[in-house]
């Protein structure tokens, strides 16, 4: 029966080690180290004997994370304030009320100081912090879908929560160059390569899960050539049909089909 129960037990264990692994998969939202501090209290302040000031401060925030501070104020003349690394402030409050602030990587926002001052008439004054941690990227559409072997293909990448994306990847293998255009919306070259694979965008906040709509295939073409007549006399009039075809992917070839007869050619553009 002891046996039964470690093993159950053992099991269980795993399993939530399991879960949580899966759990911190490409989409997912992974706390960063400052998200992480804000909900162990790190902003919670209170103060009641003016005059006093108390500022907190907490590093390693990722773009994107939101940080809500309730602020509880008993004098018109006692203050909050939000400043981030550089000084600059971002938020700040005279009465009671709640504040929202999301990590954008401006202003050396990714630290953050949270400053709670009274000055007259004792009494409690609190600020109370939680951190709703940013949102891996997520790509929901690529076009176009393929392109040639050799890469250099311009391609449209479509979803979400791409501000401040470190890296594009086609399969295991970097894009030639990307911009961000806006959170939604990235163009990235693509490198060389083969067959089909994933286009994964990364940012401090992880990595996009792959998915059907993030696929990207590298196009084989192949050509044939036929003859009107074959065999053919001397003199006798031959059309030839050279045929290119894509052997993956929804493109159509493009580039140039010579014919050369000799040290003769005739050019043709499909």
């Amino acid at each position: 029966m002891r046996g039964g129960m470690g093993a159950r037990r053992a099991g269980a264990v795993l399993g939530a080690a399991l879960a949580a692994l899966i759990g911190f998969g490409g989409g997912q939202a992974l706390a960063s180290a400052g998200c992480d501090a804000v909900n162990a209290g790190g902003f919670n302040d209170a103060l009641a004997a003016p005059p006093a000031s108390d500022t907190k401060t907490i590093s390693n925030f990722v773009i994107g994370d939101t940080i809500t501070f309730v602020i509880t104020i008993q004098a018109t003349i006692d203050s909050w304030r939000l400043s981030s690394g550089n000084n600059t402030t971002l938020d700040q409050a005279t009465t009671s009320s709640t504040h929202s602030y999301t990590v954008t990587g401006a202003n050396g926002d990714t630290t953050l100081n949270s400053t709670l001052t009274i000055n007259e008439a004792e009494g409690n004054r609190t600020v109370t912090a939680s951190c709703v941690a940013a949102t891996a990227p997520t790509v929901t559409n690529v076009n176009p879908n393929s392109g040639p072997t050799t890469g250099g293909t311009g391609v449209a990448i479509t979803g979400t929560n791409f501000t401040g994306a470190t890296a594009v990847k086609f399969g295991s293998t970097n894009a030639t160059s990307f911009t961000v255009n806006s959170s939604s919306s990235i163009t990235a070259t693509s490198p060389a390569g083969s067959g089909t694979v994933d286009i994964t965008v990364t940012t401090a906040a992880g990595t996009s899960a792959t998915s059907a709509a993030d696929r990207f295939t590298y196009a084989v073409t192949t050509t044939t050539l036929a003859s009107s007549v074959n065999p053919s006399s001397v003199g006798q009039a031959v059309t030839f049909t050279a045929t290119v075809a894509s052997t993956s992917g929804s493109r159509t070839p493009t580039g140039t089909v010579t014919f050369k007869d000799g040290d003769y050619a005739r050019h043709r553009n499909p």
